[in-house]
């Protein structure tokens, strides 16, 4: 069972949905919109993937770039996942069960045939992994 966790790097307790902004320091990320993010509750994480960086009144790219932010410490780290998926905007939801991240709904409007991206992706936080994840059942 998929459930959506909301939480960002702003949380100083997420289960209590508190709310303190926080004053960015070296090795965050680079500033960006339409990533994805979600907050892994059994490791008290908030997962960053891709998303389009840059200045968007000037040209900006799409990254593949994955982060964990620990709550708890209020440290970013980069990750340096062997294969992650191609740059894109993407949507993130945590699985509780598997205690991994599902990114789906990604774009690229730079892409060739389309700018929907189809492919699932499982990030496992705990190995650094990013898969990519086989359909199952009828597509309609």
């Amino acid at each position: 069972m998929l459930t959506l966790q909301a939480s960002a790097p702003l949380t100083q307790d997420a289960r209590k949905a508190e709310m303190a902004l926080l004053t960015p320091v070296p090795g965050s990320p680079l500033p960006r919109m339409n990533f994805g993010m979600t907050y892994a509750s059994k490791s008290n994480q908030v997962i960053l993937f891709g998303g389009v960086g840059g200045n968007p009144r000037e040209e900006s790219s799409y990254l593949n770039d994955t982060w964990v932010f620990d709550v708890a410490s209020e440290t970013w780290r980069e990750m340096k996942p062997p294969v992650s998926p191609s740059p894109r905007g993407a949507r993130l939801v945590y699985d509780a069960e598997s205690d991994r991240s599902i990114l789906f709904c990604s774009m690229n409007e730079t892409a060739e045939n389309s700018p929907v991206l189809g492919d699932t992706w499982a990030y496992d936080h705990n190995t650094d992994t990013w898969t990519q994840m086989k359909a199952q059942g009828p597509a309609n």
